[in-house]
């Protein structure tokens, strides 16, 4: 097949585009000297908000190829039709191998988060992977890949991911929305390691991931001990975020991390909690609440651990509540905001045929004016002669 040049794989230029829609420039320029000054002024006037209106028009189509409901439409679909897949292989996976889970988990956790990364990086929102559920996350991984053999390990993971984990689905009201990429992972993150840890504690009998044969925990190995990671994580958070990054936080409002968040939804039980002492304090109270709230949700840990009914039950429920997360978000928000796009769409799309329209008669306008002027100059020319 012949490689095509360069002239045939360049799109024309929207300049080109424009002279070619005004090819009576030289017209216009050789009237200069004989029409009167206010008539120069009013044609110069009008190309110029002509060349105005084009560039915008171009800027407009570019908008809605980009965004038109056809490709938004296909996009969304595609999203969906593999999101329900993920779903039935993941309940495929448990039932039947339950390991071989445990690799997907271990392939879609670098891929989604760096995915996550790009995507918040360009939003200014990258700090948001300093939060605990990815450190929770690459718990879970270390344990899988190089501590298996670590009981004290498999306490840690098991107890971050039934417990702060999972018990966040239902407090950020983490959605199973199919066709949002931005919703999914964050739900992958906070279900897809407790799925995981589920596999190793109930469904590994030969040990390939977890060679931990106790089926005792105490209360301190359940919910006192994993604190002190956790602890440690809250004040390389505070480091990074209050110490190294402060000024950057300070010079740019758009830069958000959980903690600044939260400060902005007034609202919130959270906020009103976390100022109870006043702003000053809001930080140091915040970080209070979140350890406060990390001890509570693991209080039941050792009764998960020890029962197998207990914690299937306790995983299902959070997926039964991600559903339902899910299908508000569908019925009472995205189904509104979905028909919203498609009209502002269409509003777009009429709002450019009627500038299109008035473009098309004034250009009617301009050029019998230019005639008119013409045959103005041509009689003035032969008057000229005659005397």
């Amino acid at each position: 097949m012949d490689t095509p040049t360069l002239e045939e794989t360049t799109a024309p230029s929207p300049w080109v585009t424009y002279e070619k829609t005004n090819p009576d420039y030289d017209e216009i320029d050789s009237d200069f000297d004989v029409l009167p000054g206010r008539r120069i002024n009013q044609i110069v006037s009008k190309e110029k908000q002509k060349l105005r209106t084009f560039v915008n028009n171009q800027r407009m189509e570019l908008k809605l190829k980009m965004e038109n409901p056809p490709a938004m439409k296909m996009r969304d679909k595609l999203s969906f039709v593999f999101g329900i897949i993920d779903v039935c292989a993941c309940a495929f996976l448990l039932g039947g191998y339950p390991q071989f889970f445990i690799w997907k988990h271990l392939i879609q956790l670098p891929i989604l988060t760096f995915v996550r990364w790009i995507l918040y990086y360009k939003q200014k929102h990258h700090y948001f992977l300093l939060d605990f559920c990815y450190f929770a996350n690459f718990c879970v991984a270390l344990n899988l890949l190089y501590f298996n053999d670590s009981c004290n390990m498999f306490y840690l993971s098991f107890s971050f991911t039934a417990g702060p984990l999972t018990w966040a689905v239902g407090v950020w009201r983490n959605s199973m929305v199919f066709h949002s990429l931005d919703k999914i992972t964050s739900l992958f993150i906070h279900v897809s390691p407790s799925l995981a840890v589920w596999a190793m504690r109930w469904k590994d009998p030969s040990g390939i991931w977890n060679q931990c044969s106790k089926e005792e925990i105490s209360f301190y190995d359940a919910t006192i001990f994993p604190l002190i990671p956790y602890i440690l994580w809250q004040l390389g958070y505070f480091v990074i975020v209050q110490v190294i990054r402060r000024n950057k936080f300070k010079a740019d409002k758009e830069r958000l991390t959980s903690f600044l968040w939260m400060k902005q939804d007034t609202k919130h039980v959270v906020n009103k909690a976390m100022n109870i002492f006043g702003p000053k304090y809001s930080y140091h109270m915040f970080g209070v609440l979140q350890l406060i709230y990390t001890f509570v949700v693991m209080l039941p840990i050792k009764i998960f651990y020890q029962s197998f009914w207990a914690h299937t039950i306790w995983l299902t429920l959070v997926i039964i509540i991600s559903a339902w997360n899910g299908s508000s978000f569908y019925f009472e928000v995205f189904s509104k905001r979905y028909q919203n796009q498609l009209e502002e769409y269409q509003k777009r799309r009429e709002e450019i045929k009627r500038i299109e329209d008035q473009k098309r008669e004034e250009e009617t306008k301009r050029r019998e004016e230019e005639r008119r002027n013409r045959e103005e100059t041509r009689r003035i020319e032969d008057e000229r002669r005659r005397e």
